[in-house]
């Protein structure tokens, strides 16, 4: 019997899928040897089953095979290896296709030109860009705390073509701030270190992969300040080099680099090429420093733009028309003053030389939430000139861009990321021309999304942290989980009546958007409140204005049904599913809704068993993250990607994708593990798996789940 069933377009993440062809398929009883006939050369799964229907034996998964007979050998013995009882009672049957086509659409999150490694993806992950400056020949982009991905590059003044890039100097440690001369680029680094390299060396600075002898190029120095915890693999917490900044100028016959200290109150000349402390001067809390074109260092001190002397001399240049200043530069080609300033500002200045107000960009209060308008700014972490009147910021928060203004303010252009670690998209189940994308811990973007010309756009910015004013609805179990949005930030979209909700992946907890006044209002979560009783609290706002409240509580006794083993079911409902160590499925279904539009869960503590797991050690599944289930439809079929024997954070020896059925039974497991190290990334092949990263969804009839192949890159 030949089925064919025609996909035009499954778009699922970032590739579209083409001309899925389920082709031909048999039934008949099992023996030890199975012969089959095809029309045409394809891949073939085969899979034996029970008499009442159960999974026994997958013999092949999506393996090629020739057109016409075709023998395949069964042992007798299921998954396991134990030997069935009655096998000749058994059936087998059997699936062909012609495989899938897969086109690359686009990537959501980050627009910066991407490098030929596959490490060249974006920019950084944990924090967004840090620095930037420019010469004639590009622009050269530095991101924070970043792990295992390129967070250093230059390119195109076009933004097209990325020239090179950098791998992290060091497990996670950033890159702060930039400074250039005499064709050499400088680093700040996270971990206080200045690293240093021509501006036109490619993929050669302290590249931590391969042959070190290759890619050790340039120079570096010490600039930590002695008896100061220097940054390392738990850098995210704060050092000295996220409170200071760094420039250099060559005036003529007069090379200068400057550091300054703003938690030690100076300002200090190094030498370039060995870090040689030349002069140290004492300035209040200096938070920004630059060279002006005949030489003279200035700093921001006090509100107060400063010049400072090597002979201890502090001159004040501009002592009005600041607020919350924080970095500062100067324009080549007339002197002009560049200030970005943050807090209540959050604006773009230009002084002239001698300190008279020209230009100010940017509205007071930054950019808001809501429908997002490039032409403010918010939070900007550097600033610098095009040496042609106008200049680029970077800014760390949503959508973590790097903008290059002209001297009128108007906006030439802008890049997007990279993206965060833990990036996730979720498109609108009643509208596919708009994906929610989390773009990092706090924050969630709606995108406008055009398939034919494979672009997107910036709709709306939420911030989901803020969430019930950022109050806490109990006393939390684990650090990160007091507020909305802990942990892994994996929002999906759900809606009902209209409204359009956010549900979380890995914690149970839900979000409304208020589309009125921009933002989103928590109407339930549930908190583990304590690892040793074991007690933990539903809270379901019950007033609709999403405060926790006296009376809005349920609490229970949470036993073995931990956060980390919750995961949320796609996309078509609101229920949570999680699996336990008796290798049941069980369901935290929706039992009601109240008036204000809140859902109304089952306790943790009486989940409803929907079925069994089979075939592997559920003690050794991989906890974090959890297991990932799919529907398609409310009514619908439950599919579940496991991790199990796990032998590393990103490697498990057991990966399959399981299929329940509505009454709970095994129908079919498919997918095997191919073991290989992360270095180099491994590309799995057909019917191959390394780590399975999610569960992505379920588009007519076809299942799509995600690879994380390695633990470097994180590429389905």
């Amino acid at each position: 019997m030949i089925k064919k069933v025609l996909l035009k377009y499954l778009c699922i993440g970032l590739l579209c899928l083409k001309g899925f062809s389920p082709g031909l398929t048999h039934a008949q009883t099992a023996s030890k040897t199975i012969t089959y006939n095809l029309p045409t050369a394809g891949k073939v799964s085969l899979a034996i089953y029970s008499a009442d229907g159960k999974l026994v034996r997958t013999l092949l998964a999506a393996q090629q095979r020739n057109a016409g007979e075709n023998t395949e050998t069964w042992n007798g013995l299921d998954d396991k290896g134990v030997a069935v009882a009655s096998p000749n009672t058994c059936t087998w049957k059997l699936l062909e296709t012609q495989g899938f086509k897969s086109d690359y659409i686009m990537t959501f999150g980050t627009t910066l030109p991407q490098g030929k490694e596959e490490w060249e993806v974006g920019l950084g992950n944990h924090v967004g860009p840090r620095a930037v400056i420019t010469d004639a020949s590009g622009i050269y982009i530095g991101s924070g705390n970043a792990e295992n991905v390129a967070n250093a590059m230059k390119m195109t003044w076009d933004g097209k073509t990325r020239l090179w890039s950098a791998w992290q100097p060091a497990g996670f440690i950033g890159r702060y701030s930039y400074a250039m001369m005499d064709g050499w680029l400088y680093h700040l680094q996270q971990n206080c270190r200045v690293g240093a390299h021509e501006t036109n060396k490619p993929n050669k600075l302290y590249q931590s992969i391969g042959d070190p002898t290759k890619y050790s190029t340039g120079i570096g120095w010490d600039a930590l300040w002695p008896g100061t915890r220097r940054g390392g693999m738990s850098a995210w917490v704060e050092t000295d080099a996220q409170f200071m900044d760094m420039a250099a100028f060559n005036s003529g016959n007069n090379p200068q680099l400057v550091l300054s200290y703003k938690n030690h109150n100076t300002i200090q000349w190094r030498h370039p090429q060995n870090g040689t402390i030349l002069k140290s001067v004492t300035l209040p809390a200096p938070i920004g420093v630059a060279i002006d074109n005949q030489g003279n260092v200035l700093a921001i001190s006090e509100n107060k733009i400063v010049k400072v002397g090597r002979d201890n001399s502090i001159t004040t240049i501009v002592g009005a028309n600041l607020e919350s200043p924080y970095r500062i530069d100067v324009d080549r080609t007339n002197g002009d003053i560049l200030v970005a300033e943050q807090g209540l500002s959050q604006r773009v200045k230009k002084f002239s030389a001698n300190g008279t107000l020209l230009k100010t960009f940017g509205a007071r209060g930054g950019r808001q939430y809501g429908l997002y308008n490039p032409m403010n700014f918010k939070d900007i972490v550097d600033i610098c000139p095009d040496n042609k009147g106008g200049f680029l910021v970077a800014e760390n928060t949503a959508p973590r861009r790097v903008a290059h203004f002209s001297s009128a303010g108007n906006l030439i252009n802008e890049w997007y990321g990279g993206a965060y670690w833990v990036p996730s998209c979720s498109p609108d189940p009643e509208d596919p021309s708009t994906v929610w994308y989390t773009i990092n811990g706090q924050e969630i973007m709606r995108l406008k999304i055009d398939m034919d010309k494979k672009t997107w756009r910036i709709h709306s910015v939420y911030n989901y942290l803020k969430a019930g004013d950022g109050k806490t609805i109990t006393p939390a179990f684990a650090k990160g989980m007091d507020v909305f949005g802990g942990g892994y930030f994996d929002w999906h979209v759900r809606k009902r009546n209209g409204v359009t909700y956010l549900v979380r992946r890995n914690v149970l907890e839900v979000l409304r958007v208020d589309e009125s006044n921009w933002s989103v209002k928590p109407c339930v979560k549930v908190n583990f409140s304590n690892a040793t009783t074991k007690q933990a609290s539903i809270w379901t706002d019950a007033n609709g204005d999403g405060l926790p409240q006296s009376g809005e509580y349920r609490r229970f006794n949470w036993g073995e049904f931990g956060y980390n083993r919750l995961s949320l079911t796609a996309p078509v409902d609101f229920d949570y599913y999680r699996y336990a160590l008796d290798g049941k499925v069980y369901t935290h279904d929706v039992v009601g809704w109240n008036s204000v539009g809140s859902p109304i869960y089952r306790d943790l503590s009486t989940p409803k068993v929907y079925g069994q797991l089979s075939g592997f050690d559920v003690a050794a599944v991989y906890q974090n993250p959890p297991n990932f289930f799919a529907k398609e439809s409310a009514d619908g079929p439950l599919y579940v990607t496991i991790n199990a024997n796990v032998t590393s954070w990103s490697n498990a020896s057991y990966n399959q994708m399981h299929r329940l059925d509505k009454d709970g039974t095994t129908r079919w497991r498919v997918g095997k593990h191919v073991d290989k190290p992360r270095i180099p990334i491994p590309h799995p092949k057909p019917g191959t798996v390394y780590t399975f990263k999610n569960n992505v969804g379920v588009v007519n009839g076809v299942v799509v789940a995600a690879d994380f192949v390695g633990g470097w890159d994180g590429h389905p």
